[in-house]
């Protein structure tokens, strides 16, 4: 659910445009009389800290989004062997950036269930599109993610030149560090 709206105030009862995030907790806090107590304080005292507004629910939103990358990343070091896939394009703004998609077999012995998983882990701005610059945001980012790239089994690019190229391209270069990581294009992923 999106945090839409513009307004900002929890006394703006009958207001269509309440953000999102203050209208479903006013709603909770119809059933939570501790939730209602902090609203209370928030209306009787307005300079008082109400941790409601929109640089709070980013914080929220920021501090959520690490946790669950943090768990993804536990998740694919707890299965060792993975597959990379990486591609780029321009944001909005004309930045380039490269998806990061880690894909790893999630073997759960309790339960005889094997599982194949693609973890999507964010977007990295690249500042380079030459083959050493990609080489080196995806190394970069495999190190800092603390994923050893000699557990890496496959990698998965676009068809560019830079990515799949035959001879010099990123995928030749992981091959240079870890001959077990086979290339796939991503045609066939």
């Amino acid at each position: 659910l999106a945090l839409r709206g513009h307004v900002d105030k929890l006394d703006a009862a009958g207001n269509k445009n309440v953000r999102n995030f203050l209208s479903v907790l006013q709603l909770l806090a119809q059933y939570d009389p501790i939730l209602q107590s902090h609203f209370d304080h928030a209306r009787k005292n307005p300079g008082s800290v109400s941790y409601l507004s929109p640089e709070i629910q980013n914080e929220f939103i920021i501090i959520l989004a690490s946790n669950v990358r943090n768990q993804l990343l536990i998740d694919i070091r707890k299965n060792k062997y993975y597959g990379i896939l990486f591609d780029s394009t321009p944001d909005l703004a004309h930045r380039e950036q490269m998806s990061e998609v880690i894909r790893y077999v999630d073997v759960n012995f309790d339960k005889r269930e094997v599982v194949i998983k693609e973890s999507f882990l964010g977007y990295n701005e690249i500042h380079g599109k030459d083959v050493a610059s990609l080489e080196d945001v995806i190394v970069k980012r495999l190190e800092s993610d603390n994923i050893p790239l000699q557990n890496c089994r496959s990698q998965c690019y676009d068809n560019a030149a830079a990515m799949s190229g035959h001879l010099s391209g990123v995928h030749q270069r992981i091959c240079a560090k870890n001959n077990k990581a086979l290339f796939v294009n991503c045609d066939n992923h």
